[in-house]
């Protein structure tokens, strides 16, 4: 048989037992926590004593809802005295700093707030104060408009470099070389930069571990008792993958994916042209040769 909204509220009642007093008490689930009586609830809201803010006497104050505050004063009448009557030096919350005036320099005192702001001591002072900022901006509108009349920048024209007044040291130089640089955000040239990234791709690979086809040929240098530099740069312009200073060979462990591509390979071409007219033996082995380990016969 269905159940009454009567008796579902009869259900909902638990046993409790009131935090401020330790009675123990009857009611709906939703009273769970809550005191047994509004004197018990407003007794657990009040905190220690302590003095009023304005007229000294010790009362209890109550923890208030908004943002966690608690209560100043003993009474309204006390709080109202002290946000309307009370003002200046004997205000409790009264903060000044010393500082001067923006247009006569007079020591005056100031909220903190205003601190970094252009602030002065009257009304005098800041309408005096404006009308300069105005007279400022009027003059700059007026000299550049008698130069433009007189010609004054074709005049300006002739002054260059060190002469000119916006002149801010000229071009840069580069930080390794010393070359004047076209660009005026560079640090380096063309050449010094190139040869710095490579010195950072360099260090990298050293840290990195070799691939399968490099690791294979180290082997078979190894094997083969040659002493060899791995990761050599030459010149300052490219990274080998192996250079043995006995031959004077240079040996390149090209991967089938990579090396098959339109740009790496013209740069592979342009690399070979520039090894062997430096004077370089110059070995390129392709992945397929090293894993069939048929590479050895062209080392010799």
């Amino acid at each position: 048989m269905a159940k009454t909204a009567m008796e579902y509220y009869k259900l909902s009642f638990r046993d409790y037992k009131c935090p401020q007093c330790g009675e123990n008490f009857r009611a709906t689930k939703w009273k769970k926590g809550k005191c047994c009586s509004i004197h018990c609830g407003k007794l657990k809201t009040e905190l220690q004593p302590k003095p009023c803010l304005q007229c000294g006497k010790e009362f209890r104050p109550r923890q208030l809802k908004i943002h966690g505050r608690t209560q100043k004063y003993c009474s309204l009448k006390c709080s109202y005295i002290a946000k309307t009557k009370v003002k200046g030096i004997n205000h409790f919350n009264y903060k000044r700093i010393k500082t001067n005036c923006a247009y006569c320099k007079k020591e005056m005192l100031m909220i903190p707030f205003y601190k970094d702001k252009n602030r002065t001591c009257s009304k005098e002072c800041a309408m005096k104060l404006r009308q300069l900022k105005v007279v400022t901006i009027k003059t700059k509108q007026k000299i550049s408009q008698i130069a433009k009349k007189k010609g004054f920048g074709k005049w300006m024209k002739g002054r260059k470099n060190e002469l000119s007044p916006s002149w801010n040291g000229g071009k840069p130089k580069c930080l390794e070389c010393g070359k004047i640089l076209a660009n005026y955000d560079a640090i380096r040239c063309s050449n010094c930069f190139k040869r710095v990234f490579l010195e950072i791709v360099k260090k990298r690979q050293e840290l990195k571990e070799p691939t399968s086809i490099e690791k294979k040929l180290y082997n078979e240098l190894k094997n083969r008792g040659l002493l060899f530099e791995t990761q050599k740069l030459i010149n300052g312009k490219f990274l080998v993958d192996a250079y043995i200073p006995s031959l004077n060979l240079i040996i390149e462990a090209d991967g089938d994916y990579w090396h098959s591509l339109d740009r790496v390979i013209k740069k592979d071409k342009a690399e070979n042209a520039y090894l062997k007219k430096c004077g370089f033996n110059l070995l390129r082995l392709s992945e397929t040769e090293i894993n069939n380990t048929s590479f050895g016969e062209r080392i010799g």
